[in-house]
């Protein structure tokens, strides 16, 4: 470590030997001591924290001819041996008869410990004479001393970083110095984030929050608010650290964030009116209700079901996909669906549009799910007259020379028997009623065991949607492979 000396101004204001009536100067002689006044060169020093010797010179305006005794009173903030320390006799000076000054020595001490700047205060007392005054305006000289070392201080987020918006439940941040202060700290610290004071949460602790002497840590205070209106559900809240009275911030720790979770729920509704919407009527709107206004735009998200219906023939929702937007200020919002009309007739169907979990449109995804609401609409074919009945007519026509039977069924299981057995003539025609309830229809064929396979069409028609003629080989002999299920997709029938 390097021992710096400073020295302060030695210039000589009086003259350094008295004068005779003559106004010569006799060898060692000396003024008279009447109207001579004493007092410290310079008011003031500042220094560092680091180590350094100090001079404050002390000044006759005249020399004299008796050795003089000048005694100092010592005070301030700072300490003698832990902050400096004094050359020579403490607490006193002496000036040589014939000599105009001395000077005051002090040692400053490093400092190993950050803190505060501390200040040496000096006063001159009394003089071995009384015929020496000491000058008021230069009785003083004052020494400040400051830290080479600054505290690092950074904040910290409470361990738990999210927390729920309940009434009573409070946010704490640690605000920590890297070593231990020697004197309070005062720590300015603001607040920002989507969370809003009074709202959603009250500072307990208000700034600057207080390091106190020979510590190093305090806590900031947060208590949370439980307010009954939809927020965005992540509700950020940070502590900015601004300034540390003589310290430093750690840029690395600057700020700590926590998160109020908002505990509100909107709840969107929906009604299907009209019930029924009608293929070839283009584009038709699905309005739905959230509970409460507000302020910005709200997402509602939504998927279709159909049911007989087919995505991009059938129906086309509408854009954006799969999300309902309503305006901020608004409470109501539309999905869209076109209904194109048919290339050939239909049998019609259903859509379901499930609605679920609005949320602001600012806000990350991750809210817990909401409510959530299904409205159905049945999809009416316009292009055909809806007749009376739901039957399934089926055609068979064979070869003469073929004996044919035909077990037919519907739906998922046999309760539902029609036996067809033609022994003689070219067909079979039967009408089936109510149709399959789960869409497939299931047939038996078999011909005369000693016969071959043989080709027959089969006809099936609902006269409201639609006819298909299915073109079969029917094997000879009866097996599992000879059931064929019918499937029915919309307007579409499969074979298989």
């Amino acid at each position: 470590m390097r021992l710096c000396l400073l020295v302060l101004s030695v210039v000589v204001i009086g003259a350094c030997g008295g004068k005779s009536k003559d106004g010569s100067n006799p060898d060692g002689g000396g003024s008279s001591i009447s109207g001579i006044s004493l007092g410290f060169d310079t008011a003031s020093q500042s220094v560092p924290g680091t180590a350094a010797q100090i001079r404050a010179t002390v000044r006759l305006s005249a020399a004299v001819s008796e050795t003089l005794y000048v005694q100092f009173n010592m005070s301030g903030t700072a300490l003698a041996g832990r902050d400096y320390r004094l050359s020579g006799a403490g607490g006193s000076l002496v000036i040589p008869a014939g000599m105009t000054s001395a000077d005051l020595t002090v040692d400053v001490v490093p400092s190993f410990t950050p803190g505060p700047t501390v200040t040496a205060v000096f006063t001159l007392g009394s003089v071995s004479t009384s015929s020496v005054t000491i000058d008021p305006a230069r009785s003083t000289f004052t020494l400040s001393i400051g830290n080479a070392l600054k505290a690092h201080v950074g904040v910290h987020g409470p361990t738990q970083a999210e927390v729920s918006e309940v009434s009573g439940q409070q946010l704490t941040f640690d605000v920590r110095s890297d070593v231990a202060v020697a004197a309070p700290l005062n720590v300015n610290f603001s607040l920002s984030g989507i969370a809003t004071a009074g709202v959603d949460y009250t500072l307990t602790t208000p700034s600057p929050v207080t390091i106190p002497a020979n510590g190093s840590s305090a806590q900031i205070v947060i208590s949370v608010l439980n307010n009954t209106k939809f927020q965005t559900y992540r509700k950020t809240l940070t502590v900015t650290l601004d300034s540390a009275d003589g310290s430093e911030i750690d840029p690395q720790s600057k700020t700590a964030t926590a998160t109020i979770l908002d505990d509100e729920m909107l709840t969107v509704s929906g009604e299907a009116t009209p019930a029924t919407l009608v293929q070839g009527s283009g584009a038709n709107t699905i309005p739905i209700t959230i509970s409460e206004v507000q302020t910005e735009e709200v997402n509602v998200n939504y998927y279709v079901i159909p049911n007989g219906l087919v995505e991009g023939t059938d129906y086309v929702p509408g854009t954006p996909a799969g999300q309902v937007v309503i305006p901020a200020g608004e409470t109501h919002g539309t999905a869209t669906v076109t209904l194109p009309t048919p290339t050939k007739a239909s049998c019609g169907g259903a859509l379901s549009f499930y609605f679920s979990n609005p949320r602001l449109a600012s806000e990350a995804p991750g809210r817990p799910q909401g409510n959530n609401v299904v409205v159905h609409y049945a999809v009416a074919n316009n292009t055909v007259p809806t007749p009376g009945t739901n039957d399934l007519t089926i055609t068979a026509t064979f070869p003469s020379h073929s004996e044919m039977e035909m077990l037919f069924y519907y739906g998922p299981d046999t309760s539902n028997l029609v036996w067809l057995d033609q022994s003689s003539g070219t067909s079979l025609h039967t009408s089936i009623g109510g149709g399959a309830a789960d869409g497939s229809y299931h047939m038996f064929f078999r011909v005369d065991p000693n016969g071959s396979p043989v080709t027959t069409t089969v006809v099936l028609s609902q006269s409201f949607c639609k006819s298909d003629t299915l073109t079969l080989t029917v094997p000879a002999q009866l097996s599992a492979s000879n059931l064929l299920t019918i499937d029915k997709a919309g307007d579409v029938y499969t074979v298989h």
